[in-house]
């Protein structure tokens, strides 16, 4: 339900599951093993630090409930934050790079940013330059006429 999940956050979640102490190496390695089982490989998948559902679905950006505190921003992975510049830029037909990524930082759950925050959404946003998904024009990223619908 959560992908795409950082790994850590998965070995907390079979952590909490199980009512264990801790997710410690010996959770971590029994989650490794599972993850490249034969019969979860066509259904799931590791890249770098975090764990795909391979169904295809396009990522949505997932902001915290209610009462609940935004996940690390570590732990949301680039294409979940370009998501959520994406889904900005539906909205507003052009914005200056700064005031996407806090616009960007709020979606997500970020009342605050600070640089960690910050430099992963601008993280986002170039990649989603780099797969021509946007483009900047007159200081401003806009989306391409290709991806907008």
């Amino acid at each position: 339900m959560e992908a795409p999940i950082h790994f850590e956050a998965l070995c907390s979640r079979v952590r909490e599951v199980y009512k264990l102490q801790r997710a410690g190496a010996h959770v971590q390695e029994i989650v490794e093993s599972v993850l490249k089982d034969r019969s979860y490989r066509d259904h799931f998948h590791r890249r770098r630090d975090f764990v795909w559902k391979l169904d295809g679905r396009k990522i949505k950006p997932r902001a915290p409930k209610a009462g609940e505190k935004p996940r690390p921003v570590e732990w949301v992975a680039i294409e979940e934050l370009a998501a959520a510049a994406e889904w900005l830029l539906k909205v507003e037909f052009g914005i200056p790079r700064e005031a996407l990524i806090k616009e960007a930082a709020r979606v997500m759950g970020y009342e605050r940013t600070g640089t960690n925050v910050e430099d992963r959404i601008d993280k986002a946003i170039e990649f989603l330059l780099k797969e021509d998904q946007v483009r900047e024009s007159n200081g401003q990223i806009v989306q391409n006429k290709e991806t907008r619908q």
